[in-house]
């Protein structure tokens, strides 16, 4: 371009310095630009420069809730008769998502996430049983044949768990959760009694929220009842996975997870795990095996049994039974803890005969035995839970039982089942203890996992016989299984292809392919399965050495669902005519069903009658020219079926809200043509456009009743509309074993029955168990006490809106394992979040309060590999499960048990701010100096001091940042969401970002915020199973688009005056805390008002955001 309107035709480059530069040529015309390419970004996380950053917009959220608001009212929209799920292998062309795509590029713009996650974004409506769908118009559906890494139990969207979300068996915990850790709420009791009921001898059950935090909880637990107080290590085994939190690292064996972050002089000790690699039949125990092991006597075992010619296996146990008794010897150990097939390290299995010989061993040195029981419990393997396989006995031969069991993934929350009272229960997830009490009962009551194991068994052997040089030592066992390959590449090779295959598929080990299977699961599902395994083989022979492409095209594309005739014509039958068709229809039914399916003439006569029921009939060209029925679907009122077995017992009968499908029939020569499915299609869109004479709807669900093993066609049909099954029955069809399903289809939103619902919330105001502090009122007004879990008592409008459009049944009925897959909504509220504090635009998900602190320390420990230790503040609370949080917390202010980490806490700077920076340095410098430092974790207020964090402290704080390069860990979990007056986060107000902000909104998902220093982009470097969950998430999402409109920094003025002078008083804004006496607390509990009574003696202040006037009018009384 020309600089000074020179002439084109001068030479090229210009005369002297005229700027006539063209590459083009001289000759080139001054205005030619062509675009080579076109990159957008969505709007994201950024990281600005320093001197750009106070120039940058803050960002725009009304623009953004607008956003939000249309895309869940869009989502609100969609119906299943419109959309229906595929329920099938489908696999786009190209492997192309674009919907998909696009909600992940929101994800990870700016880097906000690390970029682990799958490609297809799981859609909840159109995701059932087996089959995960994504949210692609042209979507991507596989089989899930790792279940959520065994988190469901009978595939997505389980019909116990829609028949209860529907019937509205959830109450109020998807809008609002309340705190266990102050009061047994009625679905932590029932859970804790159905738990009891099925595993003996265990009568404790603490709840805390995730695997990894169950097993930190059994570890506390033990530590706290040892015999031995100096008792402060654990024994684990070779091969074996117990969590991704530090003490649970620790216990896990595999180096590439754990070496990164082991602290000196905390190592675990592992035994050798006796490897069984060929599971079947129980080897014997020789004469004397036990009583040996019993009465600790090794050196008898190893020469006696300890000759792995005469048996490898045999000695294998002995082997590790001597390491196991060299170690728990001395006297150092507090438990033993082992997984009784071992799954992250690649479904290793053991014998009867050595976890026998290891209890009795075990219990000879008073050492307690933990079961790990995360991802195999919960009937994964047969039994409910799989130690029971074992029948562990004492030295008497009595039946006996480990100390500690721990489960989760299948459980839906972490559970600890022990000989142990918890000193201090932690919060569990409402909805999650709902979900996990419902697995509990399903795997109770079925017979699935050995129908499963059946179907495998034989396909799986046959595989192997196939496949020999790839196929090595095959295992099955209930709903799991596996194989080894020959090379870890060969591995590689063979789990890169499921997506394309059609079956999702996962690693364990080095060489594993493993597998988890749900109830969902039936023969055609398993051939499905096995077929892919079978084609993924043939490609690992046919390209040897190769890498297989990210996506093939299927050589074949799939054959298409049986079209309806084009000569048959449907139509909605006029009410006047309806009766000149029951000739035709009883002629049909006659020709189609035996005596025993045929719909009684009266029943039929009285649906078609019902001046709200419905005859759609399919006519086509008859003999005579005329037009002929050929199919029919009829439906009436559920209450006009009332005697009918299913009709009788549905709890939607009276509600006058309920069709019932009597009968949908094609004619013998016109079936399979995608007759029935038409009819259906428009039984459901009649159902649903009918209306009352207020204009409201006057069915909100069609059901109806198929029979088992006679019409699969049409029961896939209605599963492929969204049905559930209600019921089971039984003696059906004039037969003592005929059966019949009774199902439930909604016609609109995918919403629990209001009605309904009311009822439970009801009853379980009723059932609120006993307190975890005395003196608290017996009918609660006003919860001070919750406020950390409920922030809202009744939920913010978006968020009861949401659930009564429906967008609340996903994540309520199906716990997604956010490590892997991310949903619309997920990602909507992780770009709420990460808009709030842009200073630290990347986030990371945890699962609990505990592992925020947990994993804020590892991520500096990934960068600073040379750390060892981290430093709390007196008065500090960060949580009691976890070690580190133990660690850090100061003893005086929780019940949870000993530290583990041997760190330092300094003066809180309410005692002076030269005295805690001092302190400081001191403990920097005893650490070995700043590389040796994970960092400095304070609350910006107390959670259970209320001693609040001054503009004064965090400038000196930040100088000190700055010359020792200190890491700065925030826990803003009584400061988040407004609550302390200053913003959605405090931290910017008193005029310093940290390196890292941690905080926990309740329910099962913390937050981690922090800055590109620190960030670590790898993937799968920071995960969990679960990385948090999905309904809190979206639970937070509405709580802080709500409070931001709040007043709170008034509400917390009123507060300052209500509460000047009393005793002890501290706090900001919403959070409170103030010096406890029996006097007032018993005075609040007369006026029905609950506080937070802490084990220092302080009472916690803690409304709910939405009852702040309240809150201010009784404690003005």
């Amino acid at each position: 371009r020309s600089t000074n309107l020179a002439s084109p035709k001068l030479p090229f480059y210009g005369v002297g310095k005229s700027g006539n530069y063209r590459p083009a040529g001289a000759w080139a015309h001054r205005n030619v630009t062509a675009p080579l390419a076109i990159l957008e970004n969505v709007l994201g996380a950024v990281t600005p420069h320093p001197h750009l950053a106070p120039l940058i917009p803050e960002y725009d959220l009304d623009r953004l809730e607008s956003q939000h608001t249309a895309e869940e009212e869009a989502e609100a929209q969609r119906r299943l008769v419109d959309m229906p799920r595929p329920m099938s292998i489908t696999r786009p062309t190209g492997g192309v998502l674009p919907e998909s795509a696009a909600l992940l590029a929101r994800l990870y713009a700016g880097e906000r996430v690390p970029k682990e996650k799958k490609p297809p974004v799981f859609d909840h409506l159109r995701s059932a049983g087996p089959w995960m769908v994504s949210i692609d118009d042209a979507p991507l559906a596989v089989l899930d044949g790792m279940s959520q890494t065994a988190t469901v139990v009978g595939g997505f969207a389980e019909d116990p768990v829609v028949r209860a979300y529907t019937e509205g068996d959830f109450a109020d915990t998807l809008v609002a959760n309340d705190d266990t850790a102050v009061r047994e709420t009625a679905a932590a009791i029932d859970y804790a009694n159905a738990l009891r009921q099925l595993v003996p001898g265990l009568p404790h059950v603490t709840f805390v929220a995730s695997g990894a935090e169950a097993n930190e909880k059994a570890m506390a637990l033990c530590r706290i009842n040892s015999p031995r107080p100096n008792a402060t290590k654990v024994l684990a085994f070779e091969g074996s996975f117990h969590g991704r939190t530090w003490l649970s690292l620790h216990a896990t064996h595999s180096p590439s997870k754990r070496v990164p972050f082991e602290l000196a002089g905390y190592q675990c000790t592992f035994a050798p795990f006796p490897l069984w690699t060929t599971p079947g039949d129980e080897p014997t125990a020789p004469s004397g095996f036990y009583a040996a092991a019993a009465s600790g006597s090794i050196d008898e075992l190893k020469e006696r049994f300890g000759d792995a010619k005469d048996d490898a296996l045999l000695a294998a146990e002995v082997a590790s039974l001597a390491a196991v008794h060299e170690a728990i010897k001395t006297g150092d150990y507090n438990c033993v803890i082992i997984e009784p097939m071992q799954s992250e390290g690649g479904d290793r299995y053991a014998t009867e005969r050595f976890f026998r010989a290891l209890r009795l061993l075990t219990r000879h040195h008073q050492t307690f035995l933990v079961f790990d029981e995360v991802q195999v419990g919960f009937g994964l393997g047969g039994p409910f839970a799989w130690h029971s396989k074992f029948r562990l006995m004492s030295p008497r031969g009595q039946q006996d039982y480990p100390d500690a069991v721990t489960f989760a993934k299948r459980a839906q929350v972490g559970v600890v089942m022990s000989r142990f009272a918890d000193p201090e229960p932690t919060s569990a997830h409402n909805a999650s203890l709902v979900r996990g009490r419902i697995h509990a009962d399903m795997v109770s009551m079925s017979h699935n996992a050995e129908r499963i194991e059946k179907l495998v068994a034989p396909r799986l052997a046959q595989i192997a016989r196939a496949y020999p040089h790839l196929v090595q030592y095959p295992r099955a066992s209930g709903y799991a299984f596996a194989f080894d390959l020959p090379t870890p590449a060969l591995l590689d090779a063979f789990i890169n292809q499921r997506f394309w295959r059609g079956a999702v598929v996962f690693a364990a080990g080095t060489r594993t392919a493993r597998y988890r299977l749900s109830d969902s699961f039936l023969a055609r599902e398993i051939d499905l399965l096995f077929e892919t395994i079978r084609r993924s083989l043939s490609w690992l022979d046919a390209h040897e050495g190769t890498k297989p492409p990210a996506w093939e095209d299927p050589a074949a594309p799939p054959a298409l669902a049986p079209q309806a005739p084009s000569d048959v014509k449907y139509r909605l039958v006029p009410h006047a005519e309806v009766m000149q068709h029951l000739p035709a229809i009883l002629d049909i039914e006659y020709q189609v069903y035996e005596p025993a399916r045929r719909t009684p003439p009266a029943e039929i006569k009285a649906a078609i009658e019902d001046a709200d029921g419905s005859l759609i009939v399919g006519e086509a060209p008859g003999p005579s020219g005329g037009m002929q029925l050929v199919a029919f679907a009829i439906g009436g009122p559920l209450e006009q079926s009332k005697d009918v077995e299913g009709c009788d017992d549905d709890p939607m009968l009276g509600k006058n809200n309920t069709m019932y499908s009597v009968s949908i029939t094609v004619a013998p020569s016109y079936q399979s043509s995608g007759i029935g499915r038409k009819l259906k299609e428009l039984q459901l869109r009649d159902a649903a456009s009918r209306k009352k004479a207020d204009g409201t709807p006057r069915y909100r669900y069609v059901t109806g009743r198929n029979r088992v093993g006679r019409t699969a066609q049409m029961t896939h049909l209605n599963r492929v509309f969204g049905a559930h099954v209600v019921s089971v029955l039984t003696g059906q069809y004039e037969d003592p074993e005929g059966q019949a399903i009774y199902y439930r289809i909604p016609l609109g939103a995918f919403a629990p029955d209001p009605d309904r619902k009311d009822e439970s919330v009801r009853t379980w105001s009723t059932r609120a168990g006993t307190w975890n502090a005395p003196r608290q009122p017996s009918d609660v007004k006003l919860d001070l006490a919750s406020g950390l879990t409920k922030p809202f008592a009744n939920g913010p409008a978006s968020l009861r809106e949401a659930e009564a459009k429906g967008l609340l049944y996903g994540p309520a009925v199906n716990k997604l394992t956010l490590m892997n897959y991310v949903t619309p909504g997920a990602v909507r509220a992780l770009e709420w979040i990460g808009s709030l504090i842009p200073e630290l635009p990347h986030i990371y998900l945890t699962s609990s309060r505990d592992e925020c602190v947990d994993k804020a320390l590892r991520l500096i420990k990934c960068t600073r590999k040379e750390a060892q230790v981290a430093i709390g503040l007196d008065g500090g609370y960060y949580g009691h499960t976890a070690a580190t949080c133990r660690s850090l917390s100061d003893p005086a202010v929780h019940r949870g048990g000993p530290g583990h980490f041997n760190w330092p806490r300094v003066p809180h700077p309410s005692q002076g701010v030269d005295a805690t920076i001092a302190a400081l340095r001191e403990a920097v410098a005893a650490a070995g100096g700043p590389t040796k430092v994970l960092g400095f974790v304070y609350e910006l207020v107390q959670e259970r001091t209320g001693a609040p964090m001054t503009k004064e402290f965090a400038t000196a704080l930040n100088a000190l940042r700055k010359e020792l390069d200190l890491p700065l860990i925030a826990v803003e979990t009584t400061t988040h969401t407004y609550r302390s007056g200053l913003g959605a986060f405090m931290s910017p107000a008193i005029g310093l970002i940290p390196d890292v902000l941690a905080w926990w909104g309740g329910g099962q998902t913390g937050y981690l915020h922090t800055s590109g220093r620190w960030f670590i982009g790898t993937p799968l470097t920071l995960v969990s199973t679960w990385d948090g969950d999905e309904l809190s998430l979206v639970r937070q999402h509405h709580q802080l688009r709500e409070a931001r409109k709040l007043d709170i920094a008034g509400a917390g003025k009123a507060l300052d005056g209500v509460l000047h002078g009393y005793r002890g008083a501290a706090g900001l804004g919403a959070y409170r805390v103030i010096d406890g006496s029996t006097e007032l607390v018993d005075e609040l509990a007369d006026k029905g008002v609950a506080v937070r009574q802490f084990p220092n003696g302080k009472l916690g202040i803690i409304p709910a955001l939405d009852q702040l006037d309240a809150t201010i009018a009784v404690l003005r009384d």
